[in-house]
């Protein structure tokens, strides 16, 4: 059986890979160095919350990409479907980036960090991933990737026309026994 992926799925998947890629860029930066999502000397407690974002990503992307082409694993997992499960990996990885963007980045009299690239990226790619997470769960764009898309979409359009246009004929007209709109009558 040969499957294709969502639109959803594709962006979770895309994100994912991403996201682990940008945890090795730079997230904040002084003049002395700069810590990623890895660093551990640099910034005390980063490790903590910013290793979870990479590496959550990384298994829900690899989870979504085995449910996508394969057939190893069940429909639903503790009650809950695989879009849910992105959902909420979506939006864990939109807070703990936000909350790291918006974090007070001063360090006393030892002066402040700056952004750096990966932790701009990240968020950026948190939020394409809860984008891509939500439309699956939707089950928006599920023949995106068909060849046969826009020959649907077409169809699909000319149906619709047929519905908006009924064929000609008398126009039915209400008798003078007719009840008005809200169902009283005289």
């Amino acid at each position: 059986m040969n499957r294709k992926p969502t639109l959803g799925q594709v962006l979770v998947m895309a994100a994912g890979i991403l996201m682990f890629v940008w945890s090795f860029l730079p997230w904040y930066s002084d003049p002395g160095g700069s810590a990623n999502a890895w660093s551990t000397t640099t910034i005390p407690g980063l490790v903590l919350t910013a290793t979870w974002v990479p590496l959550l990503s990384l298994a829900i992307a690899i989870l979504v990409a085995i449910k996508a082409f394969g057939r190893g694993l069940p429909d639903r997992v503790g009650g809950f479907s695989w879009a849910q499960l992105s959902v909420v990996a979506g939006l864990f990885d939109v807070l703990i980036t936000f909350g790291l963007l918006v974090a007070n980045r001063s360090l006393g009299d030892f002066g402040s960090l700056s952004l750096g690239a990966g932790l701009i990226l990240s968020f950026i790619t948190a939020l394409v991933m809860l984008a891509g997470a939500t439309l699956d769960h939707a089950g928006v764009g599920a023949d995106i990737f068909s060849s046969d898309y826009r020959r649907a979409e077409g169809s699909r359009s000319a149906d619709s026309n047929a519905n908006l246009n009924p064929a000609p004929g008398p126009t039915p007209r209400p008798g003078p026994q007719s009840t008005p709109p809200g169902g009283l009558s005289r």
